[in-house]
């Protein structure tokens, strides 16, 4: 007897996600009916028929599924070579803290190095402490500086405002996921408020550390940008189904152990929950006053982040190391000018003798 899981079944053809049956026999492929189909299934959804045990009818499972992927599925879009001109220069800036992993560098950091000679360019790795060195040494700017997120306010300093700088999270959140989407989410952490919640997610299930960035670093960021302490429950892990209880934003991690779609559908159950999601370096970009900087490579992303935070009392600027995100509220401004217009009236008008 066989069964269809139709709760599955309805769930991919909800999510888009292209899908076969395979129904597993126990006798030989000529003993199959073919023409069966299980009741409900749409007629579009192919039924296959295999044996694991006997090892026939695997190649047609091959042939289904490289017929099902979606274009594009196959081969994943570059990572950072397509934002460089042909043979173009790339300066990546690696800390060598606490964090990094005893001799070897991170998942993102190898994929960046991996993409750039993918795109036959000229990589070049240095810590923040070499930052000053490597553009002393190099004949022309490179034409992209790409820093590690908890570096990014040195990074932004020490680099020139005619190069353009990012982040490699910004760079996964791109490859990743949609990267108009994660900027315009990170408006929702101007409006944080104490007492509020905003949800940690990571994709993978690392050791943490003590002075881990999802369970300390992120946290205190959120805090600095509410202006007191805000709740932050952890989801950790690749196994994910729904986001619940009452939360103001996801803040998400890089998704480099997860697959774009995954990282998709995760945003799309944020969206379909009212949540707005960003990633772990927008976050610190952000509380770090550089957002738009590191937003600068990617117009659709800057233009999407500037739209969404232009809210009353919150004008956009350029950014400032002080003010998250370039901003300062309206009213604290007002207040300012009443104070200057009071200082230049004492100044120029005086009292007759």
């Amino acid at each position: 007897c066989v069964e269809l899981d139709a709760d599955t079944a309805a769930r991919l053809a909800a999510a888009g996600i292209p899908f076969a049956v395979v129904v597993n026999s126990r006798g030989a492929a000529d003993t199959c009916d073919a023409a069966w189909r299980p009741d409900g299934l749409a007629a579009t959804v192919p039924v296959l028929w295999a044996s694991a045990r006997e090892g026939w009818g695997l190649e047609g499972i091959r042939a289904a599924l490289a017929r099902l992927a979606p274009a594009g599925a196959l081969k994943q879009p570059p990572l950072v070579h397509d934002l460089l001109p042909e043979h173009g220069t790339l300066l990546l800036v690696v800390p060598l803290d606490s964090g990094a992993p005893q001799g070897r560098l991170i998942l993102p950091q190898v994929q960046t190095i991996r993409d750039s000679l993918d795109g036959r360019c000229l990589c070049l790795v240095v810590t923040e402490e070499q930052l000053p060195q490597a553009f002393a040494a190099l004949r022309e700017p490179p034409d992209l500086v790409v820093c590690d997120s908890q570096v990014v306010h040195v990074a932004a300093r020490l680099t020139p405002p005619s190069v353009p700088l990012t982040t490699f999270s910004i760079l996964m959140a791109r490859a990743k996921g949609d990267l108009v989407d994660l900027a315009r989410g990170a408006a929702a952490l101007t409006r944080l408020r104490p007492g509020q919640t905003v949800l940690v997610q990571e994709a993978c299930s690392h050791h943490a550390q003590k002075d881990d960035i999802g369970r300390v670093k992120i946290p205190r960021l959120l805090a600095r940008l509410a202006g007191g302490p805000v709740e932050t429950p952890m989801l950790a892990g690749k196994e994910f189904t729904e986001y619940a209880g009452d939360a103001a934003a996801v803040v998400h991690c890089g998704a480099c152990a997860i697959t774009r779609g995954q990282m998709l559908a995760r945003l799309d159950e944020a969206r379909a929950h009212g949540l707005p999601m960003t990633n772990y370096g927008m976050c610190i970009s952000l509380a770090q006053g550089v957002l738009e900087r590191v937003l600068s490579p990617f117009p659709e992303a800057l233009a999407a982040w500037r739209a969404e935070a232009q809210l009353p009392g919150y004008p956009v600027t350029t950014g400032h190391a002080s003010c998250p995100g370039g901003h300062m509220p309206g009213p604290l401004f007002a207040v300012i000018g009443i104070i200057v217009m009071f200082l230049v009236m004492r100044w120029f008008v005086r009292p007759p003798p």
